[in-house]
């Protein structure tokens, strides 16, 4: 199913924006998850999704993902930040950017150091 979406959203560019902004929040749900092959396939599928559909509606969701409880689930949406930050265009974050700093600067404090090596990168 990864798969498939990685495809859909290539080809279809940001033409596949609103459909990733549903699928978005049940891949982060699988993130966390204990079984590797499911943990890794949606993460996969989640850099593909914001490297090629550059989605407005998306960065809420992402953002919010970064002040959960599972240290995992922050640490891959820090990641997934640095991917917005470093492919999508300015005008389609710039409604965001406000809290997209206010996530980075909050990342930087985070107990886990993978989470603030992960905004380190963001800021570098």
């Amino acid at each position: 199913a990864c798969t498939t979406v990685v495809v859909l959203s290539r080809h279809l560019g940001n033409a596949f924006g609103p459909y990733a902004d549903f699928l978005l929040p049940s891949l982060l749900k699988q993130l966390p998850v204990s079984i590797q092959v499911i943990s890794e396939s949606c993460y996969g599928c989640l850099r593909s999704l914001l490297r090629f559909s550059q989605h407005q509606r998306m960065l809420p969701k992402l953002i919010g993902g970064t002040q959960a409880k599972a240290p995992l689930l922050r640490q891959k949406c820090v990641e997934m930040v640095l991917v917005v930050l470093q492919r999508w265009e300015i005008p389609e974050m710039e409604r965001h950017l406000d809290a997209i700093e206010a996530t980075v600067t909050g990342c930087l404090a985070d107990a886990q150091a993978e989470v603030r090596a992960g905004a380190r990168r963001c800021v570098a």
